[in-house]
């Protein structure tokens, strides 16, 4: 779909783009091999209307083309980014789909040397999620995920999360909802004293390609 990005909501709109189907975090993965560049990113979705949530990966086989143009399709008018007069190729797969128990995804991180893709909910009692890579099988999804934390606030949201570079490490990002008045900073927050809090997680094993 090709729109003009200084009126994207109206573009969208007039090319019926589904609502309430935001993307919201998107990361490289940093151990894919293969040729271009593998990225992935959330889509939160809308619970109440069924529509759980997904995680989305895409390979761009051709992310820095030789010879940028634009190509126009005969059927349809619309241009396409190509390389010289041949189409840039990006293939993409779901690759978590979510469902009454992992659903509103959010954020994301790969953690490294594992090709784990970790997940946060934006939902009450939102959790953190690991999946795990796609193995050898005969789909292109994760081959398991598990929620591995949660939040115990239902007001408060994990909203961000990234590994240091061993992978053994990771840093949360929790926006707060009630919490306890000691904690109230209206200095920082004059609005209504709550804070964010940044967490370090430690302990993370991983086992590293040879």
């Amino acid at each position: 779909m090709q729109i003009d990005p200084s009126k994207a909501r109206a573009d969208a709109s007039a090319r019926h783009a589904t609502g309430y189907y935001r993307p919201e975090d998107l990361h490289r993965d940093p151990d894919y091999a293969g040729q271009g560049v593998r990225f992935c990113w959330a889509n939160t979705g809308r619970e109440e209307a069924g529509h759980y949530g997904e995680v989305m990966c895409a390979v761009d086989h051709t992310p820095l083309p030789a010879k940028p143009t634009i190509k126009i399709d005969a059927q349809t008018g619309l241009g396409y980014l190509a390389d010289g007069d041949a189409y840039t190729v990006v293939r993409v797969n779901r690759f978590v789909e979510g469902d009454p128990r992992f659903n509103s995804f959010d954020n994301l991180a790969f953690q490294p040397h594992t090709g784990n893709l970790y997940i946060l909910e934006d939902h009450s009692y939102g959790e953190t999620i690991a999946c795990l890579p796609d193995g050898d099988d005969r789909d292109l999804k994760s081959d398991d995920c598990i929620g591995i934390a949660s939040v115990t606030d239902p007001k408060a949201e994990p909203s961000g999360l990234l590994f240091d570079a061993s992978g053994e490490t990771a840093y949360l990002v929790l926006q707060h909802g009630e919490q306890a008045s000691e904690l109230l900073d209206f200095e920082t927050n004059p609005t209504d004293g709550t804070t964010d809090d940044l967490i370090r997680i430690t302990g993370f094993r991983v086992h590293k390609a040879d």
